[in-house]
């Protein structure tokens, strides 16, 4: 089932009223348009396509076409629009055959393929192809309407802990699509003879050597784990734990630290995860944090949800989680109203799933401040992901990769080791180690 939700992409606060007056000014305003039928493809500006599907009586059978791939469509798209990547078109030619003398707006990430595409068409009889110049990318600038579950949200702190969050669609160019085209994508390394030993094994600290060979060649990683504090908490409906870990990287050449703080909910109804990695910058404030809260309904969800969230200010690490409540509530309000206007029952349970999120969230919040009073300390940079639902392991996983990434950084900014650390990165599988720091510390059940 394909889920389609409006949102502008506007920086104004009240976004269901600037659809709407929208909506009347273009009612009242429109300029006249004359389209002859092209011999050839007609390219238009954004404006233009706007015009013409609004106007739904002087192009009743107007086709949208989307050449972009299936992941790009997934992340936004314009509504009814139909989906035929580019490098099918040609062999899916005949799904558009009821469009031959009918209008078709063709339209992809920036504008280069739907120029391809729109010269396809043409040259197999299609009458009134319009390219829309810029593609998606431009319709977004110009603020107008994509039906997505796929957001950017910039969240601005300001005096007493009030929160403003601005919701817009996300505009996220895919990389590598040449893979979804039967390409090999370059860069591929063969990881081979992994053996994991555990060197130290106490109550609050662990020490394991992994080793393991790449292309041939064999290294050795040693991944230390301090415990610095954990909770748990049993009810009739919900077991909820968590943990803050140390955990400090080593090779032979170097090292990284960061912190790890996990909050796993297993209830009757869902399981909600939120991992974060905080990279230290002195004794008294972190230098960045990453955060991802993962969750997940009971049985198979139907929709995807992806909400990436920017803090223009710096915050506490309880303000944080107080910060992320406010942005799921408000992230729930945007699919409840999508859900009730378009009496789709899915959209209201993924805003009821948000506001479940947003409770727990607060409630590590306060967890956090009651408990973590010596770590709960300013942080200059800050990120997160909200999604519905997720794999177990990925919000633990994207943290410490994360994380990883970030304190290799700050030892550039700091130390003379910056391309070792820029190498290692690029030598050592990260990936395998987060792995075996998420399933050991419980991030992954």
């Amino acid at each position: 089932m394909k889920i389609k939700l409006q949102v502008f992409s506007s920086k104004r606060k009240e976004v269901t009223v600037a659809f709407l007056v929208s909506l009347l000014l273009v009612a009242f305003t429109l300029t006249p348009l004359a389209f002859a039928d092209p011999e050839t493809p007609q390219n238009i500006t954004v404006d233009t396509a706007y015009d013409m599907i609004r106007r739904n009586r002087s192009f009743p059978d107007l086709a949208i076409l989307d050449v972009r791939n299936q992941s790009e469509y997934n992340i936004n798209h314009l509504y009814d629009a139909i989906l035929i990547p580019l490098h099918e078109l040609e062999t899916r030619i005949d799904e558009l055959e009821e469009y031959m003398n009918n209008e078709i707006i063709v339209y992809c990430g920036l504008g280069g393929r739907s120029e391809i595409a729109s010269g396809i068409l043409a040259d197999n009889g299609f009458t009134k192809v319009y390219n829309m110049l810029g593609g998606i990318t431009a319709w977004i600038e110009a603020e107008y309407p994509v039906y997505t579950t796929f957001h950017h949200v910039t969240v601005n702190t300001t005096g007493n802990r009030g929160v403003h969050v601005e919701i817009e669609p996300l505009l996220l160019q895919m990389g590598c699509t040449s893979c979804n085209e039967n390409q090999e994508c370059s860069g591929e390394s063969e990881i081979s003879n992994i053996q994991i030993t555990m060197l130290e094994e106490e109550e609050d600290y662990t020490l394991t050597l992994v080793t393991y060979e790449v292309n041939g060649t064999a290294f050795e990683v040693t991944i230390a784990r301090s415990l610095l504090w954990s909770y748990s908490e049993h009810t009739y409906s919900a077991i909820k734990t968590a943990n803050f870990t140390l955990i400090e990287i080593t090779t032979e050449d170097t090292s990284i630290q960061f912190y790890s703080l996990n909050y796993l909910v297993q209830h009757m109804e869902y399981n909600l995860t939120i991992s974060t990695t905080l990279t230290p910058l002195n004794s008294e404030t972190y230098n960045s944090s990453f955060t991802v809260v993962s969750y997940a309904p009971a049985g198979q969800s139907e929709i995807l949800s992806l909400e990436l969230v920017e803090f223009n200010s710096s915050v506490t690490l309880s303000q944080l989680y107080t910060s992320l409540d406010k942005v799921a509530k408000k992230i729930g309000q945007v699919y409840m109203r999508g859900g009730l206007k378009n009496n789709d029952a899915t959209l209201v349970q993924l805003a009821q799933n948000y506001y479940k999120m947003a409770k727990e969230t607060k409630n590590f919040s306060r967890l956090v401040k009651r408990q973590l009073q010596e770590y709960d300390l300013e942080i200059l940079e800050n990120s997160a992901i909200l999604t519905d639902p997720w794999w177990t392991c990925i919000p633990c996983m994207a943290a410490c990769l994360v994380g990883a990434v970030a304190a290799c950084y700050v030892c550039c900014a700091t130390t003379y080791v910056c391309c070792i650390c820029i190498a290692w990165l690029g030598m050592y599988p990260i990936d395998m180690v987060c792995t075996l720091i998420c399933e050991t510390g419980g991030a992954c059940p």
